[in-house]
């Protein structure tokens, strides 16, 4: 370590759970490393020639990490048409007036809060142009007439192995299609200069919000590479979507990226209905899709494992959680990730905790599922649902993240939804923070830091969620 610091920060104090903190505490910083923690005079001696010093009234925090997130989808979210939030009346005049020619894509409705009877007013809409614009939860496709009549989608056409059309009393499709039959919809890859401005505009967005680490949960062969050639500064785990194909033999690491694992997906989504559940869904037939069967499901996890990557598999209804922890159990492994932990059954919750499963959590599902879920899983069921305190009190592993674009990047609301809940269920401030950053920070970390204007272990949840970021450090590099 060397003798002098390049930058020390003098904030209000410091919030870093589980390492040193405290009203009054600084940071002495030295080539990208945090060199030592102490008041204003015990580090004043290790201010070096040149070094810069930097005085707030903000609390210095172990900068963001978002455990769950897709990088290059939130750059293309943020380079096309944007329907989060929308009622049915505005989505609809976006894509009536959306410039352009050929085909319009776009991404983020949620048809929960729009009449029942809403899949033919895209064609109304827009009756000459193909339309595909894709569900908040990416598991569902809603498309124009001119879509279906483009692509000869009929009757006639069968529903794909996990994975179905909406039809009307004719068997005709009536414009939703969702997790498997979405693939019926051509999409153009986007072009290598493409992906890389997507991992631009993502980075950027990120960085703004503080997240200096994350994990990019499925990407595909060409994400990876642009990935790569692009070496963003960022701190980037990435798990290859399996269903994309594989195409490196081995975890690799290249710089502060490590492509180290491998996704899964035992179900699709609750919203379109596509979550794997134990008993039929409250609102509708049906118990949802197993998008792989425990044979399959079990037989890629081995050939992945026996290549070195680790595992993560998505699984939202409680029948998929049970699937993935029968595998996991099964191969007797430690520290796979079961991403998204919506519903689990009491001996389940009991299940993951013994064996070392990671929760990987998205708080803001919760929020944005607050009228949907009730509908799909029934009372008794939702009650039992998101059950993040009672992961926590079993001792399970945990990790927060925002599976950005299906829900917003931005940390502080996370935080924010994993604090606010009045169930029970909500996370103490120290246990959100430790899961959703990248601490607790000690001498010889890296200085991944954010200067923040408030302090969440004290203040309430609401104030969150506009308290000013006001620095970004990232191996002492400031970005922001």
């Amino acid at each position: 370590m060397p003798r002098y610091a390049d930058l020390i920060l003098l904030p209000r104090g410091v919030i870093n759970p589980g390492g040193p903190s405290g009203e009054g505490l600084a940071v002495a910083v030295a080539e990208g490393r945090i060199m030592a923690f102490g008041d204003a005079a015990a580090l004043a001696p290790l201010r070096g020639p040149g070094a810069e010093v930097i005085r707030s009234a903000a609390w210095l925090l172990p900068a963001f990490r978002d455990a769950h997130l897709h990088l290059c989808g939130l750059g293309e979210a943020l380079s096309t048409l944007q329907l989060q939030g929308l009622n049915l009346d505005a989505l609809l005049h976006a894509v009536a007036t959306a410039p352009g020619e050929g085909w319009l894509w776009g991404r983020g409705w949620d048809e929960t809060r729009w009449p029942t009877r809403f899949l033919p007013a895209l064609s109304a809409a827009a009756p000459k142009r193909p339309v595909a614009l894709t569900r908040i939860d990416g598991h569902a496709l809603w498309i124009n007439r001119a879509l279906l009549d483009l692509l000869g989608l009929n009757a006639a056409t069968p529903d794909p192995p996990g994975g179905w059309l909406s039809r009307d009393a004719l068997g005709q499709p009536t414009g939703l299609l969702v997790d498997n039959a979405m693939a019926l919809v051509p999409r153009p890859a986007p072009s290598a200069e493409a992906l890389g401005g997507f991992i631009q505009r993502a980075t950027d967005h990120l960085l703004s919000l503080g997240v200096v680490a994350a994990c990019d949960m499925g990407a595909s062969p060409p994400e990876l590479e642009a990935i790569l050639r692009a070496a963003p500064p960022l701190r980037l785990e990435v798990y290859l979507d399996a269903a994309r194909g594989i195409e490196i033999r081995a975890p690799l690491r290249q710089g502060d990226v490590w492509a180290r694992g491998v996704k899964l997906f035992a179900d699709g989504a609750l919203g379109s209905r596509g979550a794997w559940l134990r008993a039929p869904y409250a609102d509708a037939p049906g118990r949802g899709l197993a998008l792989l069967s425990p044979s399959a499901l079990r037989d890629a996890a081995q050939a992945h494992r026996a290549r070195g990557f680790d595992l993560a598999i998505h699984a939202i209804g409680d029948a998929a959680a049970s699937a993935v922890l029968d595998l996991y159990e099964a191969l007797d492994l430690r520290g796979g990730r079961l991403e998204h932990a919506q519903l689990l059954s009491e001996p389940d919750l009991d299940r993951l905790a013994r064996s070392g499963t990671v929760a990987s959590i998205q708080p803001l599902h919760y929020v944005d599922d607050a009228e949907m879920a009730p509908r799909r899983l029934g009372p008794e069921r939702f009650a039992q649902a998101y059950p993040w305190r009672r992961l926590v009190a079993r001792g399970a592993p945990i990790l927060l993240g925002s599976d950005a674009p299906i829900a917003s990047a931005d940390p502080r609301r996370g935080l924010w939804a994993a604090l606010s809940r009045s169930d029970g269920e909500a996370l103490s401030p120290t246990t959100a923070l430790r899961a959703y950053t990248v601490g607790p920070l000690r001498p010889g970390d890296p200085a991944d830091l954010i200067l923040w204007g408030v302090n969440p272990l004290t203040a309430p949840p609401s104030a969150l969620l506009d308290a000013p970021l006001e620095g970004v450090w990232v191996g002492g590099a400031r970005r922001g």
